[in-house]
């Protein structure tokens, strides 16, 4: 379980950062075929509140890998609360995403709605059989 304890502790800290500086995302491009101009684009937070969940989230997922790190019984069930959360985020972000479905015709759109649906039911559901086999861990 080392690995998810690494990784969650460095998204807490990602997290912690975006709060602290305010910057929500960073995008640099350096490639010379791409006709695009090159360079960095880095967007801030448009208010407190953005900073505010990003501190949350960031809390959240230091609890997560101290939990693990831990053996908390407790956290092997909000395990699957995360996994759901994560499916339901990513099925939302997907449809909700305005430039994917503006470019597609109206009857195509609810296929394409199915397929994030069914992405994302796929991943969750591997995800949770995966964290299932993880409870004789948090039972020692």
């Amino acid at each position: 379980m080392g690995l998810p304890i690494l990784l969650l502790s460095l998204l807490a800290l990602l997290s912690v950062t975006a709060c602290f500086t305010g910057i929500s995302s960073f995008q640099a491009s350096a490639s010379s075929t791409d006709p695009s101009p090159t360079g960095a684009t880095i967007t801030y937070f448009h208010g407190q509140w953005g900073r505010w969940l990003a501190f949350a989230n960031g809390v959240f997922l230091a609890f997560m890998a101290y939990g693990i790190w831990k053996r908390y019984y407790l956290l092997w069930k909000l395990g699957f609360l995360l996994i759901a959360a994560s499916a339901v985020r990513f099925a939302f972000n997907g449809y909700s995403d305005i430039t994917v479905l503006s470019k597609t015709p109206g009857s195509q759109v609810s296929v394409f709605t199915i397929f994030i649906a069914a992405g994302a039911l796929a991943v969750g559901t591997y995800w949770t059989v995966w964290w299932y086999k993880k409870k004789d861990y948090f039972n020692q």
